[in-house]
């Protein structure tokens, strides 16, 4: 990514959509890990793409508060959301955001992997099975 910055609301629209959709990730998915794009592959000029993915069980629920405030706050500018979630495949929230002229460049991209942090039973499973004499 450039170290040039985009619009405020440009931003923050961005971190709300990833923050929402990594909290429904947390809450829901029961998945084992999760990335978060920003622009990449089909990224149109003069549009953020920002998509968040899970490897979960599916089957998102689209009627809820989360959701609808995401709509909200896309449609507020003019941004364009898409939700794909089949029963045991996991989820994907892609959305579009419009880019002011000033910041409108070329697409460039970012992914980070997320991986869910093991429970507390988990690891004191692997705790017990690296202990001598197992």
């Amino acid at each position: 990514m450039t170290e040039d910055r985009f619009a405020a609301e440009v931003e923050a629209t961005a971190y709300f959509v990833v923050a929402e959709a990594l909290t429904n990730v947390a809450k829901h998915a029961q998945a084992s890990e999760a990335w978060v794009s920003i622009g990449g592959k089909g990224a149109s000029p003069g549009v953020l793409t920002v998509e968040v993915r899970d490897d979960g069980i599916g089957g998102a629920f689209l009627g809820g508060s989360g959701m609808r405030g995401l709509e909200d706050r896309l449609d507020a500018v003019h941004g364009t959301l898409a939700v794909s979630s089949p029963k045991a495949v996991g989820t994907t929230v892609r959305v579009g955001i419009p880019l002011p002229p000033a910041d409108r460049v070329g697409p460039t991209s970012s992914t980070a992997t997320l991986r869910r942090a093991p429970t507390r039973d988990a690891a004191e499973r692997h705790r017990r099975s690296r202990a001598p004499g197992r």
